[in-house]
């Protein structure tokens, strides 16, 4: 997704730091002993220290005028979890950092023309950058320059919302009939672990040989292909969100054909990673709410 600034091509704030401020209070100091005392090089060496204060503005605006720019990201980003964001600058800026609205930190510091940060999204639902500032003190810290880039059109994440909770499903989301994974002894494949994965399930022996965590995978036939996923009745609202989510991950990654259903909307019924992201945005996209969960 891509969204390209549209900033004012000469427009850079400016303001002195406390660098600055001292740097002159300096020269006038320097500047009177040598008044006092008569000094022509001194006032001379005075005049030169003080002509660095003067031309850094000069410096610093050219080094910030006209810098335009877009950035890319990735469509979607669970929640908490560091989003990647690349920034191609019209040219390369010296020494500058990127800030986002209400987040003092910065993002990174500029070394080229294209670089890559990350931002953190705190909140499921719809991520929105509509401006970035891009800040620099080059080349003398007496001065600190500022350049809003406003982009033509918001930069939008679908944030999911984070996958907390207890792996295993519940038993009164399961259909009779139907046995768990966890019940069967004979595995037909190995795979590397992954999140959400029963410490039961990993294959220790294969583990110790220095490959890293790995997970028995059972065969297809033994799956549950009966699944109904719901929120959980007896969580907080947040908590059950979270909770949801890691079923459905658990879900399409065991390839299993599952039910999903979410306050105010009908059951769906699928299989693969489109049914997946489907689920997914409809929690990411739930309306917020204190007190238990439930249908």
């Amino acid at each position: 997704m891509n969204a390209r600034s549209v900033s004012s091509y000469w427009k850079v704030g400016i303001r002195p730091t406390l660098i600055g401020v001292v740097w002159v209070l300096l020269c006038f100091s320097c500047m009177l002993l040598a008044f006092h005392f008569n000094s022509n090089l001194a006032l001379a060496f005075v005049f030169m220290l003080f002509s660095l204060w003067l031309v850094a503005p000069v410096f610093g605006y050219m080094n910030l005028v006209g810098v335009t720019g877009h950035f890319t990201s990735k469509p979607t980003v669970f929640c908490s979890q560091p989003l990647g964001l690349k920034a191609h600058f019209s040219r390369k800026v010296s020494a500058a950092e990127l800030q986002s609205p209400g987040n003092p930190a910065p993002l990174y510091m500029s070394k080229t023309a294209e670089n890559s940060f990350t931002v953190i999204p705190d909140k499921r639902g719809i991520f929105s950058l509509e401006r970035l500032l891009l800040l620099s003190e080059y080349p003398f810290g007496f001065f600190r320059f500022s350049r809003t880039l406003h982009l033509g059109s918001p930069l939008e994440v679908i944030v999911y919302p984070a996958a907390l909770g207890v792996p295993e499903f519940p038993e009164n989301h399961m259909s009779t009939g139907k046995q768990d994974l966890s019940d069967q002894q004979s595995s037909a494949d190995i795979r590397e672990y992954a999140f959400g994965d029963p410490l039961s399930r990993i294959h220790w022996r294969q583990s110790a040989r220095g490959a890293g965590l790995m997970t028995k995978q059972f065969d297809e036939g033994n799956r549950i292909d009966d699944l109904f996923l719901k929120l959980p009745d007896d969580q907080d609202y947040e908590k059950a969100i979270s909770q949801l989510t890691l079923w459905v991950l658990k879900a399409d990654r065991n390839k299993t054909v599952f039910s999903f259903q979410v306050p105010g909307s009908e059951a769906l019924k699928g299989q693969g990673k489109a049914h997946a992201s489907n689920c997914l945005q409809q929690l990411a996209f739930l309306p917020e709410k204190t007190g238990k969960a439930g249908l």
